[in-house]
């Protein structure tokens, strides 16, 4: 958690609280990490670090989608700030995808 706090410092995202995310409670057994707080302004972040060997593709961005609809739902917020952190290459059609919905995809190693 300590690599993703500072990356997120980095980028210029500073959050209160950031508590990890049971994935049982959203009902998915990707191998991922889910991290949710508040940032210094009051919004919600969801920051979704992703460790794969392939490239991120399209229908595995709209889980991600589908995902925080249902974080949304069990915590009662929205979440306005989405962002994922990954190693691997990310499909153009993917990324596209993800920019027009708010997400913020950055690629560095955690």
């Amino acid at each position: 958690m300590n690599r993703v706090v500072n990356v997120l410092v980095s980028k210029g995202v500073i959050c209160h609280a950031l508590a990890p995310v049971s994935l049982k409670e959203l009902g998915t057994r990707k191998k991922v990490v889910c991290y949710l707080g508040v940032a210094l302004d009051s919004r919600y972040v969801c920051v979704w670090k992703r460790e794969g060997k392939g490239r991120l593709l399209s229908a595995e961005a709209r889980l991600f989608e589908e995902l925080v609809v249902r974080l949304e739902k069990l915590k009662n917020h929205r979440i306005f700030i989405k962002i994922l952190l990954t190693h691997t290459p990310v499909c153009q059609k993917a990324e596209a995808w993800m920019a027009q919905c708010g997400w913020r995809v950055w690629r560095v190693p955690v």
